[in-house]
């Protein structure tokens, strides 16, 4: 799969963490779904995977992640 931004992939089990954010907004349609990195990453993070497969860490804080995360989850009820 594609990545965009700082990402990585730990062996040991842990999901994915963001070592960085990626700034600029998403449009809502190019977002297939999103998961939330591990709580045990040193930063907060989501993960949205457009529909071409690439991952963008962003920072579940903002408003505009958040209004995508609600979004996908209505879009997959």
């Amino acid at each position: 799969s594609k990545t965009v931004f700082s990402f990585r992939l730990y062996s040991r089990g842990l999901d994915s963490c963001c070592f960085s954010y990626h700034l600029r907004r998403i449009k809502k349609d190019l977002v297939s779904s999103y998961f939330v990195t591990d709580n045990r990453c040193t930063k907060p993070g989501v993960v949205l995977v457009t529909q071409n497969s690439y991952r963008i860490c962003v920072d579940p804080n903002l408003s505009w992640v958040q209004g995508i995360m609600k979004y996908v989850d209505e879009k997959t009820l």
